[in-house]
């Protein structure tokens, strides 16, 4: 039989950790109003009994959903546990420990709702106490130099919450990637109320980012990229005033479906970026419709 791993002791980081998410759990996660509506449209309302059962049943066709929707850490839990995380640069060894403390101390869970007074407490499943603790990522650790350079140039009052934005991103921590953010913060006026916009747009830049072209001549071709739907939507916009949808449909065009705004705030966020780092704006030429 193999040998179980030691239990750590009350004051090691996996034992504090566990400790704290159950304390995080007994004191209430708050559930917003998607999660409600759809516990108002699956259970027929606050049918407490019923969801109770379904928590407890993992043969349940609801149980792994209803895990998925109540068992989720926001953005304000996760920014309460990144200083912990940064400090304790937990290891998979580490994850596995604190989960199984986790079962055993989280012995009820509390569910607070957004805008109301009222809230449940359900006994903790295991299920759930393991979803919450894999969604906290913390296996995921920031590079030491990207962590120096948020350190210094964000303001304390903010530096957890983009942290925990770069904590759920799905890039590698790579010397490029790494030196993308480092210039884009250091280059960057973080008072613009556009700010917040231009850094989720280059996390989720730097994640697509596969190609060996330099960061300029990668977003350049992000704009073209872009500029090219605006395009399609315009022809096709101009077609439809001329034949209807199922004729065209017969023709082989086909009307994707493109929020315009969307893209050119995408559009806007890669000059911001550009104009940041390299102090210019981003300019397509040679633009091709195909």
């Amino acid at each position: 039989m193999a040998a179980r791993s030691p239990v750590p002791d009350i004051h090691h980081p996996c034992a504090l950790f566990a400790d704290t998410i159950a304390d995080i759990f007994h004191s209430g996660i708050e559930i917003d109003q998607h999660v409600i509506h759809y516990l108002d449209a699956t259970f027929s309302g606050h049918d407490l009994e019923t969801i109770r059962a379904v928590l407890q049943n993992p043969s349940d066709c609801e149980h792994d959903p209803l895990i998925e929707l109540l068992y989720f850490p926001n953005e304000s839990i996760q920014i309460r546990l990144e200083a912990f995380l940064e400090k304790a640069r937990f290891t998979e060894k580490d994850q596995h420990a604190i989960g199984s403390l986790l079962t055993s101390r989280a012995a009820k869970t509390r569910f607070c709702f957004s805008g109301q007074t009222d809230s449940w407490k359900f006994p903790t499943p295991d299920a759930g106490a393991l979803a919450f603790l894999s969604r906290l990522k913390i296996t995921r650790h920031l590079d030491k130099r990207l962590i120096a350079c948020m350190n210094q140039h964000l303001p304390l009052a903010t530096r957890d919450r983009f942290k925990v934005k770069i904590r759920n991103a799905g890039f590698e921590m790579s010397l490029r990637n790494v030196e993308c953010l480092e210039s884009f913060l250091v280059s960057s006026d973080l008072s613009d109320r556009n700010f917040d916009h231009r850094f989720r747009f280059l996390l989720d830049f730097v994640e697509e980012w596969k190609s060996p072209d330099r960061l300029l001549d990668a977003l350049t071709e992000k704009k073209r990229l872009y500029i090219r739907q605006l395009y399609r939507a315009a022809r096709m916009e101009s077609l439809q005033q001329k034949r209807n949808i199922e004729t065209l449909m017969m023709l082989g065009f086909r009307s994707p479906y493109v929020n315009r705004q969307d893209i050119l705030s995408r559009i806007a966020a890669i000059d911001d970026i550009a104009l940041a780092i390299f102090g210019q704006s981003v300019y397509v030429e040679g633009f091709s419709m195909v």
